[in-house]
């Protein structure tokens, strides 16, 4: 059945292929900081990213750092697909093994940080053929403390500050996103995104708006 003006959004709340929607996010962030600087998939200009490394159960749809974005590219039809309408991830230098900060400190600072920076979000919107999904703040994701893993040369990780070998743990995240159920086969178009005022010391503001050409086949 092809998209349409007809489309009906269908979220997935709870378990996905036995994970929840918030340790899909851990990986979706762990598939960022581990792709290669030169395939940033949020830095896609226009789709040709989209697949890498991208093809476990839950199909990883890129936001942007900030911006606007339009893209074009097929997805496995059935399979869900995990949108971020506006997220935040905090993985901190003092996490390295040299650092004085107790692994107490570190959590509290992200904790803290992700609290105002979720706080500083203003609006989240996502579509798919115009059809809108509904109260879309509802979609509130925080993660627990998890691993990164190691930061490797080339790697989005690095390009964004971690040390060669920093083992990126603790990180934590929080954000809004929607976890689609698969698309079955055909055309859409997908358009999400949403802003934040910022964080004063800590995170300018920003907005993101990105629309996605997608075939599921």
């Amino acid at each position: 059945m092809p998209g349409g003006s007809s489309y009906t959004i269908d979220e997935l709340k709870g378990m996905v292929d036995g994970k929840t929607i918030a340790q899909w996010t851990q990986d979706w962030w762990t598939w960022v900081f581990q792709s290669s600087a030169s395939a940033n998939p949020l830095e896609d200009a226009d789709g040709a990213f989209a697949n890498n490394n991208n093809s476990g159960p839950v199909f990883f749809v890129a936001g942007t750092s900030g911006g606007s974005a339009e893209r074009t590219f097929t997805v496995p039809a059935g399979k869900p697909l995990l949108i971020p309408l506006v997220n935040f991830v905090d993985t901190v230098p003092e996490a390295t093994a040299s650092s004085r900060a107790s692994p107490q400190s570190v959590r509290a600072t992200e904790s803290q940080l992700l609290q105002k920076a979720i706080a500083s979000v203003t609006n989240v919107f996502a579509s798919v053929d115009g059809t809108a999904v509904k109260n879309p703040f509802s979609d509130l994701v925080q993660t627990s403390f998890f691993s990164m893993g190691e930061a490797r040369e080339g790697t989005v990780a690095t390009a964004l500050g971690e040390e060669v070998g920093n083992v990126m743990d603790p990180s934590k995240a929080a954000g809004y996103w929607v976890m689609l159920k698969g698309l079955p086969a055909g055309q859409y178009t997908l358009n999400f995104g949403g802003s934040s005022s910022g964080v004063p010391g800590a995170l300018d503001p920003f907005a993101v708006n990105v629309t996605d050409h997608i075939t599921a086949v």
